[in-house]
């Protein structure tokens, strides 16, 4: 609070034989309050190009004629690195441009700026909100990490690749694959409102998706997300706001739908197939009945708070998420959505760290007859990231509408793995143990075992309400709290780990 001088004396200990007591007298001498003379900047750049003054100064939390704060120096050395484009950023005192007075002193910011341009070719992995699936696939990226000079990120993308592999290995499912290409873009500082930065971070993205058989999604998708960091004291540490326009296509509906009902086995399965493919079959409808540039609209807000001490194998602290989208003025995707999760990890002791996940999420479909729910925002349950003793896809609550032998083998893959559910509730308890270093055997076999980790898990939960309509377009059934409670799955197991530089690997 500007007492940059202040220090203290030598601590003086006095001894009180007759009571038996000792005190420690330390004083404190704060000095003369300073404030913040010149702030010079020093970028460590190269031959690449400097990020603008305007954008620099505005993300400093302390300017001239403040106080002398060291927690703010710390936030304005938080907000720089945020930006992505200095490899190292140091806020320190300096006296070598301007001189220091009784009142005064003067900052020295140091820039050293990381690689700006980037091109890159090779493997990546991700997991999907959805299905909650690891997919696999090439990409090639050419990206600028200060594109227009004031720190702006924009990068051009070309991937191929297979989703959930895991269905294809040890289900044998057959590949699900997509193509994208697209175009990414980050403002990460648009406007100034109060003490709040606001940033902007957007893209232009075109996929294609085989779903099953010969149906094909191709979508144009154009998001716009408003992103704000929350002061550290708040248990969410960032906010968004989310604008998602899409043009969404079931390419190949018509075929699709026939070769369906060419599976079928009865009236009943014609009927079944009809009521499954109802949420693809209304979006096919509506493009070709009123030829829409755009086919959704929707809005969002999300909340995050984060607190691990590691992302990848966090030992302590949380990872919060809370979030809401839906329905904005114009389109055939008419519903909104909720979704909380957490996940909390404390550590017990140097090798056992104990972990607990929390995830519930609603779904409220409107208009059925008459809309579709964008199939990246059904719920799924169960696969690696979920109720790991069912299937990717394949846990769900059955109630008034169960696949039965009657019907074509083709109609209930179908439902299985393309069509969610609305309610999902899953929670589980992890127990990671890390081996130590033991100094019993050679060096080479010591440093292998140090990064071996054993899991033992609990996992509980289901999804609820299949997004399926009946005649009347409406869901089959109404569910009871009760239900709810029995649908509960659960299940137990173990898992082994093994930590790379390129991050952890787990099979559980």
């Amino acid at each position: 609070n500007g007492y940059f001088y202040a220090d203290f004396l030598s601590p003086r200990v006095v001894i009180d034989t007759l009571k038996k007591i000792d005190s420690v007298y330390i004083e404190f001498r704060t000095g003369k309050p300073v404030r913040i003379g010149h702030i010079n900047f020093i970028d460590s750049v190269g031959n690449q190009k400097r990020v603008g003054f305007n954008v620099k100064y505005n993300n400093l939390d302390i300017k001239p004629g403040d106080l002398f704060s060291q927690k703010k120096l710390l936030s304005s050395e938080i907000n720089l690195s945020s930006l992505g484009t200095f490899e190292l950023v140091r806020i320190d005192t300096s006296s070598a441009f301007h001189s220091f007075t009784d009142s005064t002193i003067n900052l020295a910011v140091l820039l050293n700026y990381r690689k700006l341009r980037d091109y890159g070719v090779g493997l990546f992995t991700n997991r999907t909100t959805a299905e909650k699936a690891i997919n696999i696939g090439f990409e090639f990226t050419i990206s600028d990490r200060n594109i227009f000079g004031g720190a702006q990120s924009a990068s051009f993308f070309l991937r191929a690749f297979g989703i959930d592999i895991s269905r294809v290995i040890f289900e044998r499912k057959s590949l699900e694959y997509e193509f994208q290409t697209g175009v990414n873009f980050l403002q990460p500082l648009l406007w100034i409102i109060g003490n709040t930065r606001v940033g902007l971070s957007s893209s232009i993205l075109y996929s294609r998706r085989k779903v099953f058989s010969s149906l094909q999604l191709n979508t144009f998708t154009f998001p716009l997300k408003f992103s704000s960091r929350l002061p550290l004291w708040t248990y969410f540490n960032y906010i968004d706001f989310d604008f998602y326009f899409e043009r969404q296509v079931p390419k190949n509906f018509a075929t699709a739908s026939q070769s369906f009902f060419a599976n079928a086995n009865s009236f009943e399965d014609s009927l079944r197939i009809q009521q499954s493919i109802a949420i693809f079959g209304n979006l096919d409808r509506y493009i070709n009945t009123y030829h829409p540039l755009l086919t959704t609209s929707i809005f969002g807000i999300n909340f995050t708070g984060d607190t691990r001490d590691n992302p990848l194998i966090p030992r302590r602290g949380r990872l919060t998420n809370l979030s809401f989208d839906g329905y904005f003025f114009f389109g055939m995707a008419k519903y909104y959505r909720f979704n909380f999760s957490s996940r909390w990890f404390w550590d017990l002791t140097n090798f056992f760290v104990l972990g607990a996940r929390v995830q519930t999420g609603y779904i409220y479909w409107f208009d059925k007859k008459n809309s579709f729910v964008p199939f990246e925002r059904h719920f799924f349950a169960g696969g690696a990231n979920s109720v790991r003793g069912w299937a990717s896809r394949q846990l769900r609550y059955f109630k008034g509408f169960r696949l039965d032998t009657s019907s074509s083998a083709i109609v209930n893959s179908f439902l299985r793995d393309f069509v969610g559910n609305s309610t999902l509730f899953e929670t589980s308890l992890e127990a990671r143990f890390r081996f130590g270093r033991p100094s019993y055997i050679g060096k080479t076999f010591a440093d292998i075992l140090e990064l071996f980790t054993v899991t033992l898990f609990f996992d509980a939960g289901n999804a609820y309400q299949w997004l399926i309509q009946n005649e009347k377009g409406d869901y089959y059934v109404k569910y009871t709290l009760g239900d709810y409670i029995r649908g509960i799955a659960c299940a137990t197991g173990f898992g082994i780990g093994f930590i790379t530089p390129a991050g952890p690997f787990f099979l559980d």
